[in-house]
């Protein structure tokens, strides 16, 4: 997934699920520069609605990191830029989920 200290997964890759006993499953990963942009590094991050309504704002993102093939979780206070990308892609896939009127 990497090659050298570029991360070489997806661009974006967004899922909206129905979780096991109600509610739905979120998880999101995608491509981007890391704070210096020197290099690209993979984030993700994951969750659960019990609707379709709102977003929590408690998820962890984590980082792949760049010389190791291994994920870790940022701070809160890390990468506020790319938390909101994702906040507002799942928030944009919601909101198609209740265009389309999914239950």
């Amino acid at each position: 997934m990497k090659t050298g200290k570029q991360y070489d997964g997806p661009l974006l890759a967004l899922a909206v699920k129905s979780a096991t006993g109600g509610g739905y499953h979120w998880e999101i990963m995608m491509n981007a520069v890391d704070h210096s942009h020197t290099k690209k590094l993979g984030y993700k991050a994951e969750g659960a609605l019990m609707d379709l309504a709102q977003l929590s704002d408690g998820f962890v993102l984590e980082v792949h990191d760049a010389d190791r093939p291994v994920w870790t979780a940022m701070p809160n206070s890390h990468r506020k830029d790319i938390r909101e990308a994702i906040s507002s892609a799942i928030t944009s896939a919601l909101s198609a989920l209740k265009t389309i009127n999914v239950k």
